[in-house]
């Protein structure tokens, strides 16, 4: 690594630095609910709500309730929403007055887990990461003490292990998605294996996948009965159609609706690149596409899944990056496609904040709207440079199905 790789991840650790003192500052002089509300979050009382609810259900076990049916030593009632596995937390004698020591370890967690994933970056990258880190989505999982943190790490951890053995990151992969289901979709790193080794790994994943969903269902299901359904600071396709609701009065023509245009949007940014992508040459030595690959396969897969909390968000930042190296690339396509991705990820990070403004603007419907047709422009983008991106075994099958379904030309004349 350079020197100037090297300053590089200086400044990124100075900027983190810089901002966490300039926060702690803020929280003694401005204080703790007013700073949170400057940057659009809404904090909760009591504090870090989300870890609370980890250690709420502990009191409440011990009570002899189970928590995801009944939490009553929660502040508000909150069940736990976690799969079950969390409650072994429950055997160290855990209670409420620890939800601070779970809040330290989470965000000491995720900060690590920012330098386990970074390569080689340059002072670019370092700013643009800078402010997606700092951003009000990855702020509001620090304010509400979300376990995503942990789970980020464990997804950066994954990224460095799979630079040496891709069967020990399908390993951390997989406990991450014991934690918390959604992590299925960072399978999709697997694409930098070789055709067959990748399918060997997908298959190993679905059977995996598959046995734990068969045999923990009803798990699941609780977990989802769980998880609320909201439009406010959160992101996904229902949220869309909630908003759609409002105005049609149709859930299912809503739901109908925003199907549709998502599909069709994402079939249209799977066949464009298919078809004008000529080369490798834009993507192949890209030292940061495992990591965008699989922010990339987290936000699409989580968005079409229905609603998540904007916090949910900072897996964004596995794709920051690359999305960087790309505003500068050769090739028109990718760059220009890069920079309206690299725009709608940084609102999207950002658009907590950008909505209050609104808000206080009394231009509500405005924000509502911007917001949807950002995020839903995200999935499109990201699609893309996914697609045009793919490895080379999958180009090559690429041209070889588009000249197997060509019409024979007539030979007549």
């Amino acid at each position: 690594m350079t020197s100037k790789r090297v300053r590089a991840k200086l400044t990124l650790l100075l900027l983190i630095l810089s901002g966490c003192a300039a926060l702690a500052g803020l929280f003694v002089f401005h204080g703790y609910e007013r700073t949170w509300s400057s940057l659009g979050i809404y904090p909760l009382s009591p504090y870090f709500s989300d870890a609370r609810v980890i250690t709420a259900s502990a009191e409440s076990h011990a009570l002899g309730f189970d928590p995801m049916v009944y939490n009553p030593r929660h502040p508000s009632g909150e069940l736990m929403d976690y799969p079950r596995i969390w409650q072994l937390l429950f055997h160290l004698g855990i209670d409420q007055k620890d939800t601070i020591y779970f809040e330290a370890v989470f965000v000491a967690l995720f900060f690590l887990g920012i330098f386990l994933f970074v390569v080689e970056i340059n002072y670019a990258i370092a700013m643009a990461l800078a402010c997606g880190i700092f951003s009000p989505a990855v702020l509001l999982g620090i304010e509400r003490g979300s376990n995503d943190l942990v789970v980020f790490f464990l997804l950066a951890l994954s990224l460095l292990v799979i630079r040496k053995s891709t069967a020990a990151s399908a390993g951390v992969i997989a406990f991450a998605f014991v934690l918390k289901l959604f992590p299925v979709f960072a399978a999709a790193v697997f694409f930098k294996e070789d055709r067959r080794r990748f399918f060997k790994f997908l298959t190993g994943s679905i059977l995996f996948v598959g046995t734990y969903c068969l045999l923990l269902r009803n798990e699941i299901r609780a977990v989802r009965a769980a998880v609320s359904t909201t439009y406010w600071d959160s992101y996904g396709i229902a949220v869309n159609w909630l908003e759609m609701e409002r105005l049609v009065h149709n859930p299912l023509l809503s739901k109908l609706v925003c199907y549709a245009v998502i599909g069709a949007m994402i079939m249209f940014c799977v066949l464009l690149p298919v078809r004008t992508r000529e080369s490798q040459d834009a993507v192949a030595d890209q030292l940061h596409l495992d990591a965008f690959r699989m922010g990339t396969s987290i936000y699409i897969g989580t968005y079409l899944l229905g609603s998540n909390f904007d916090y949910r968000l900072m897996f964004l930042l596995f794709t920051i990056p690359q999305l960087t190296e790309w505003l500068t690339n050769s090739d028109f396509r990718l760059r220009r496609v890069a920079r309206i991705t690299f725009a709608c990820t940084m609102y999207s990070l950002w658009s907590i904040f950008f909505s209050r403004l609104l808000n206080a603007a009394s231009a509500a419907w405005l924000q509502l709207l911007l917001d949807a047709l950002v995020k839903a422009a995200l999935v499109g983008g990201l699609t893309y440079l996914f697609v045009y991106s793919a490895p080379q075994w999958v180009q090559l099958h690429g041209r070889a199905f588009r000249r197997s379904t060509q019409p024979a030309l007539s030979s007549s004349s």
